[in-house]
């Protein structure tokens, strides 16, 4: 069985920070984006409060973080360990991120 996906409307346009995520026949949720979902094939989105707990629940994701200035850095990795986006201060700091792509 593949892994759930949160149902989105395609990416953000840049510097777009609102919740895409599909929630009735109307369209997508619009609200804020307050937290950052990355998913299993290192791509990613932005959702609100009460869509980040919908995907929390019932969907397969590689991370969900509360959003932070570094999640929107083109120079940011994502850190596994760390479970949060932020740019990296050294060389081997920098191998041991992996890369994020807007969805």
């Amino acid at each position: 069985m593949l892994p759930r996906r949160m149902p989105i409307l395609g990416q953000n346009l840049p510097g777009e920070q609102t919740c895409t995520r599909i929630v009735n026949d109307d369209g997508i949720c619009g609200k804020p984006g307050l937290y950052h979902l990355v998913w299993l094939d290192n791509f990613s989105s932005f959702s609100c409060e009460s869509c980040a707990e919908y995907a929390d629940r019932n969907v397969v994701f590689r991370s969900i973080h509360p959003k932070t200035e570094h999640c929107l850095t083109p120079q940011a990795k994502f850190y596994s360990r760390e479970n949060t986006c932020r740019v990296p201060v050294s060389t081997e700091d920098y191998d041991q991120g992996e890369t994020v792509f807007d969805d």
